[in-house]
């Protein structure tokens, strides 16, 4: 491994350690620009890195990692020379132990800029009523989270602080955990050190599946400290050839790892379609087609604008007798929320929506249409494919019973999937819950779905529910017998 360190004369020079005689080292963790800009190994090696114009990064990480008492550090761009593939196929196998090992990591991000004679506070001190981060919008959007190479260069390093363009330090990876967490939708116990293994095939790939990288094989190179493998590093061989090589090498170092799991990886359908959650899509659709100009009384019912302006009240229960458009009333409603969105802070053109699950029960001769475990499955799918940071959980579950042998679904497992889903902290506006018609649920299993309603109402206001700022509205609809 070679480390940069600067000498007496104000030069910088490379250092060759071999083994366990690797002194304590900082690591930049950052983007390339050009080729040609950036500082190469052959510019240490004739002195010319100080008219390229990413010597201001090599400058940088020199000078923190003195702050912080450290002679040593590395940077990707020149401490290897590229010109050997044998030393950059053995770099880019190591590369992830270098993270981890190092003592510092600094995230230099290039297109985040903060004003220095502004008055705002470090991004870690978030505003604790909007949960807003001053220029979240710029660093949201920082390129750095969508390279495949920095992905593992998040997770590995225990020491991981990040820097504007300017050099200023804007927080590291456990003040500002939660943007991270609701950027990038790496699990919390990993960005905080968890053993990988302790993470599904499945999950693990998510992590870097909308990150990009220059050269199309380093989208599976870059996966290769993610699983703990080695193998040789062959550009030209395509990213569907090296992708086969990865999950080979998977399958015989990880033996808790079983064949499906490792080529379903890649394939979200393959673990949703074992929900065999029921289309409420057209019934809703209908519903509303059916009963266009219905319900304009909704919005300027006393109740009704109680519960969707209260973040206090949970619980929204019409009650009817047959044929008096409980129904209809609920498709309106699911229809009016679902209509709610944001926009994002400064520069973020995105606009936010709230997340609406729903499930209308129906007399039918089918289950799909009127179990409580039916309503449970189709919730969970609808709540998946609205937010996808939440499939690994998913993934990880259907693993687990999996390895047990006898994978099935129930009552007692998919609960407690959808409440840890729920419990996760990226829901920037209310997540509504609809159930229509429960007293058309089958009697044997109505109780299960109500004790789960109400028990989810009221953990919100109690200490056991892990995200407090999650704002949970659920609307029952029900003859005034059910």
């Amino acid at each position: 491994m070679r480390l940069l360190r600067l000498q007496y004369n104000g030069d910088y020079e490379l250092v060759r350690y071999v083994g366990k005689h690797v002194p304590p080292y900082a690591i930049l963790s950052h983007t390339w620009g050009r080729d040609d800009e950036e500082v190469a190994f052959s510019d240490i090696q004739n002195a010319t890195y100080r008219n390229k114009p990413a010597f201001a990064k090599l400058q940088f990480c020199g000078e923190q990692a003195a702050k912080d008492n450290l002679e040593h550090f590395w940077v990707d761009t020149c401490c290897i020379n590229k010109s050997s593939d044998a030393e950059l196929s053995e770099a880019l196998n190591s590369m992830f132990r270098w993270y981890r090992n190092a003592t510092k990591c600094y995230v230099y991000l290039a297109d985040v800029a903060v004003n220095r004679d502004s008055q705002q506070l470090p991004l870690e001190l978030m505003d604790p009523e909007s949960h807003q981060l001053p220029f979240e919008s710029t660093f949201r959007q920082s390129r750095w989270f969508t390279r495949g190479w920095t992905l593992q260069e998040l997770v590995a390093p225990s020491s991981v602080d990040f820097f504007s363009c300017e050099g200023i330090y804007i927080g590291n990876k456990r003040t500002l955990e939660l943007p991270i967490y609701n950027i990038t939708g790496i699990a919390i116990a990993a960005l905080r050190g968890a053993s990988l293994s302790n993470f599904s095939v499945a999950e693990r790939i998510s992590w870097a599946a909308r990150r990009e990288t220059t050269i199309e094989e380093d989208q599976v190179y870059c996966l290769l400290g993610i699983f703990d493998v080695h193998m040789p590093v062959i550009y030209g061989e395509r990213v569907e050839h090296a992708m086969r090589r990865l999950r080979k090498e998977i399958l015989e170092t990880d033996r808790t790892s079983t064949l499906k799991e490792v080529y379903e990886s890649d394939n979200p359908e393959a673990c949703l379609s074992t929900l065999a959650a029921a289309d409420q899509t057209r019934f809703l659709s209908q519903t509303l087609h059916r009963s266009k100009h219905a319900c304009v009384w909704i919005s300027s019912n006393r109740q009704y604008d109680v519960w969707y302006k209260d973040n206090d009240s949970s619980l929204l229960w019409i009650t009817a007798r047959a044929g008096c458009g409980k129904t209809t009333a609920a498709a309106h409603i699911s229809q009016m929320v679902s209509a709610e969105q944001i926009k994002g802070q400064g520069s973020i053109e995105k606009a936010y929506k709230p997340v609406l699950l729903y499930f209308f029960f129906r007399r039918s001769n089918l289950k799909a249409d009127k179990t409580a475990l039916a309503a449970l499955r189709t919730l969970t799918s609808q709540l998946v494919h609205q937010e996808a940071r939440l499939l690994p959980i998913l993934h990880r579950r259907h693993d687990e019973l999996s390895a047990k042998g006898g994978f099935e679904w129930t009552w007692e497992n998919l609960s407690s999937v959808l409440e840890e889903m729920l419990e996760q902290p990226m829901f920037t506006l209310p997540v509504y819950i609809v159930l229509d018609a429960i007293d058309e649920c089958e009697s044997d299993s109505r109780k299960l779905i109500l004790d789960w309603a109400k028990g989810l109402v009221g953990a919100m206001t109690t200490s056991t529910f892990r995200a407090p700022n999650t704002i949970i509205k659920l609307l029952v609809t029900s003859r005034p017998d059910g």
